[in-house]
């Protein structure tokens, strides 16, 4: 009698990563450079730096997310490691 023949399960194909259009990239930093400018222009009771910092902070996760796939992409390296110098160079 001859033993079973294990199941052997394909593996799924990767879904090709969706890229940002230039339109859409285009109206996101307008969008966050105006909210930054309007920072300077209308007067804030002190929060004005916390807006520019969100703002910054959506830009990054922005950039992240449309050059790698990922949010915090930015940091990534080539080898699919996090980067210091990528940070310090994010935070310049």
């Amino acid at each position: 009698m001859a033993a079973p023949q294990p199941t052997v399960i394909p593996p799924r194909p990767e879904e090709p990563r969706r890229m940002a259009s230039n339109l859409e990239v285009s109206i996101v930093s307008i969008a966050l450079l105006g909210v930054t400018a309007l920072c300077g222009i209308v007067p804030t009771s002190g929060l004005a730096w916390l807006v520019v910092l969100l703002s910054m902070f959506v830009f990054v996760l922005f950039l992240g997310k449309w050059i790698c796939g990922r949010p915090l992409g930015i940091l990534v390296a080539d080898r699919n490691r996090m980067s210091l110098s990528r940070f310090q160079m994010m935070k310049c």
